[in-house]
């Protein structure tokens, strides 16, 4: 059985800013290059067919 914390208001508050920042970047991003940072983060490789 795994357990997990909460995370505090202000940890909410500073994630959501980082990736509102970050989405800044990947919307700046090819799609061809975004698959394959999906790919390696995820082992997506079942998009490769489908792209």
């Amino acid at each position: 059985m795994t357990t997990f914390s909460l995370a505090s208001l202000d940890q909410l508050h500073k994630a959501f800013e980082t990736a509102k920042e970050a989405q800044k970047e990947w919307g700046k991003t090819k799609p061809e290059e975004r698959l394959e940072i999906l790919k390696k983060a995820g082992g997506l490789s079942c998009f490769v067919e489908s792209y």
